[in-house]
C-alpha cells in the first residue's frame, strides 16, 4: 500500500515524524516512535520525547513557524545549553508511516532560538521559506561603508590578510588569551581570532603591555588546546576595519570598493540637522 494510500485509510494509517537536526558536522536522527525507525531516508532514526506543535503551512512566514520541544537532558539540548552554536542549526521534519519505508519531507526550516522552562528546551524554528521571502535592507546612505571585511561586496580575501599568533595562555573559560604577538600591536581590537578548530570570534580588548585579547564570546575547545599543547599552539588573526574611508584606502588599498560615500557633507544643507 502507497504513502497516499495509507494516509487516506481509516485503519492502515499508523503516522510517525521523523526529525533530523543538522549542526555543520554533527546530526541528529530523532523519531517520536517507541522505537527506532530504519529504511527510511537511508538513516537510523533514535526514539526521542520530541513534542512539536501544530504544523501549519497556510503560507505565512509567522504562522508556518514551528516549535518544538526537548528533553533538557538530550544531547541536543546540552549543545544549546551553554553557549550559542557558532553554526546554523537546519531542522527537516518528515512524515512516514510505521510499517511503510516512503518518506516525504513535511516541513523544514532552521533553528532561530532556544528557551528553557524546568526540565525541557523549546526550540523555535523558522521556516527554510522565510529567508526566501525577506525583503532586503536597502543600501544606507552613510559616510562610512557599509560592506562586511571580506565580505561580498568587500572583495578582498581574509586569506590575503590572515596573521599566525601563537596563544600561550587561556582564561576566562576562553574568553581571554594571552598571545605573543599580540605584544607588538598597537590594538587589536575589532579584528577576528580564529581558533584551530575554525570557530571565529571578534577581539573586543586588547592589553599590549600584558600581551593579552578578550573575545567577545568564549571558544570553549581552546582550554583544551592548551592542555594538549602547553608549550603555546598556533591560531589565526585577522585584522578589523572601522569602516572609514581612510583606513579602506591606507591599510586595504581598497578604496575602489568602498560600500559609503566620503564627501557627503556633515549637515543637511536643506534643513542644517546632522545627516548620520
Amino acid at each position: 500500500m502507497s504513502y497516499v494510500a495509507k494516509d487516506e485509510s481509516e485503519q492502515a494509517a499508523i503516522p510517525i515524524l521523523l526529525f533530523m537536526f543538522v549542526q555543520g558536522g554533527s546530526e541528529w536522527d530523532l523519531t517520536s516512535a517507541p522505537v527506532e525507525i530504519t529504511n527510511r531516508v537511508s538513516k537510523t532514526w533514535t526514539p526521542a520525547v520530541v513534542v512539536p506543535d501544530e504544523f501549519s503551512h497556510s503560507g505565512e512566514m509567522a504562522k508556518d513557524a514551528l516549535r518544538l520541544q526537548l528533553p533538557l537532558a538530550h544531547s541536543l539540548s546540552q549543545v544549546f545549553l551553554l553557549d550559542p552554536p557558532d553554526v546554523v542549526t537546519t531542522v527537516t521534519v518528515y512524515r512516514t508511516h510505521y510499517d511503510d519505508t516512503e518518506a516525504l519531507v513535511y516541513w523544514k526550516g532552521r533553528v532561530v532560538d532556544t528557551t528553557i522552562t524546568g526540565d525541557v528546551m523549546t526550540f523555535e524554528c523558522e521556516s527554510i521559506f522565510s529567508s526566501l521571502r525577506r525583503i532586503g535592507a536597502s543600501p544606507p546612505w552613510a559616510k562610512t561603508c557599509r560592506h562586511v571585511l571580506f565580505g561580498t561586496g568587500c572583495r578582498l580575501q581574509a586569506a590575503d590578510f590572515d596573521e599566525a599568533v601563537t596563544v600561550t595562555g587561556v582564561a576566562g573559560a576562553g574568553a581571554i588569551l594571552t598571545i605573543t604577538e599580540a605584544v607588538a600591536h598597537a590594538d587589536m581590537v575589532g579584528g577576528t581570532f580564529a581558533a584551530p578548530d575554525g570557530t571565529i570570534r571578534m577581539i573586543i580588548s586588547h592589553d599590549a603591555t600584558a600581551g593579552t585579547v578578550t573575545l567577545m564570546r568564549r571558544i570553549r575547545s581552546l582550554v583544551t588546546d592548551l592542555a594538549g599543547s602547553p608549550g603555546g599552539f598556533a591560531a589565526t588573526y585577522y585584522p578589523g576595519c572601522n569602516k572609514s574611508f581612510e583606513t579602506c584606502r591606507d591599510t586595504y588599498a581598497n578604496e575602489a570598493n568602498f560600500g559609503g560615500w566620503p564627501g557627503m557633507p556633515d549637515l543637511n544643507p536643506m534643513g542644517g540637522n546632522n545627516v548620520y
